[in-house]
């Protein structure tokens, strides 16, 4: 009798380990599902839309709250492609439930399917495509996207060529001032003769015999400009 016992004992105790074992497995495993949604925004004209943020909408009476619990900051943005992408976490338990998700404050019911071809819970990730025709008016700068993309991109590249080589639209003011004052021709006031101003101090000294400083003087230069 007593070793009956033992022994009913003994298959409790592991039948017991066997399945917290299990359940913890399975929890952990659950809470790795990962789940991914993608597809196109198009607009009425059924074109692609760029530039629009696609989010979970989990304000409340909207997505189930165990959805959003761990999905609640997720969200994509169509980009050059128009194409969004979600990547996110469910529980098997969360099969069935309704997932909404907002563009430009549209509503679109997407209904989060964890079962594989056999009616069973899917083990391996899910990958679920999902196009969201937008009925209201879109922006009109998303058709325009690519290009300001690409102008910007232009534009910031030639400025880089620009400052590798060293070459810059405006110089400073003062040194295309002090350019252009030592190269305009100037008049002699001794003779009718036109020289640069730089070349006019020597012009005095040795045409008309003046004395270095005297010509400096007439011409209005300093010593420390010449």
């Amino acid at each position: 009798m007593k070793q009956n016992l033992r022994f009913v004992a003994g298959m409790v105790l592991i039948a017991f380990f066997l399945l917290s074992s299990t359940t913890s497995v399975q929890a952990e495993h659950e809470w790795d599902h990962r789940y991914t949604i993608s597809g196109k925004v198009l607009d009425l004209d059924g074109d692609t839309v760029r530039g629009m943020k696609v989010e979970i909408d989990c304000s409340p009476g909207k997505t189930d709250e165990s959805l959003c619990d761990l999905n609640a900051e997720r969200g994509s943005s169509t980009g050059l492609s128009g194409i969004y992408e979600l990547v996110l976490h469910f529980h098997s338990s969360d099969h069935g439930k309704t997932l909404i998700l907002t563009v430009e404050g549209e509503e679109f019911n997407h209904t989060v399917d964890l079962e594989g071809g056999d009616g069973e819970m899917a083990e391996e990730d899910r990958y679920v495509t999902m196009d969201l025709r937008l009925n209201g008016d879109v922006p009109v700068w998303s058709y325009f996207m690519p290009f300001i993309v690409m102008t910007i991109l232009i534009i910031f590249t030639i400025l880089f060529i620009m400052k590798k080589k060293e070459i810059w639209i405006f110089a400073p003011k003062a040194v295309q001032t002090g350019v252009v004052e030592r190269t305009a021709l100037v008049d002699c006031p001794k003779c009718d003769a036109k020289l640069r101003s730089d070349n006019m101090v020597r012009h005095l000294t040795s045409k008309h015999w003046m004395k270095e400083d005297e010509a400096k003087s007439l011409v209005g230069l300093s010593d420390e400009e010449e």
